[in-house]
């Protein structure tokens, strides 16, 4: 092998390949960026159209009442404790 055959040019098939990968990321990075976008959009709309809709005040109307029937029953336990624990310091 001769010493031109064996000199060092500085550059490698690696470094010569990685502005061709470089220039497929941008369009593939693109690419999701805008079916993000249109996923977003779309899903946004849909929530928009949903919220319209007068459905959603009986679902709350039921479960304020589950809540309130839950409220009353801890209130009514909490004033038990209470004049038990009063009956219970008083001295016999």
């Amino acid at each position: 092998m001769s010493p031109g055959d064996r000199a060092w040019t500085g550059a490698s098939p690696k470094a010569e390949a990685e502005p061709a990968v470089r220039k497929g990321r941008v369009p593939a990075m693109a690419a999701v960026i805008a079916i993000a976008a249109v996923a977003g959009a779309l899903g946004g709309a849909l929530v928009t159209a949903g919220l319209g809709h007068g459905s959603n005040s009986e679902v709350a109307a039921t479960r304020n009442v589950g809540f309130e029937a839950a409220i009353a029953r801890l209130d009514t336990d909490v004033l038990a404790l209470k004049a038990s624990a009063e009956q219970n310091a008083k001295p016999a």
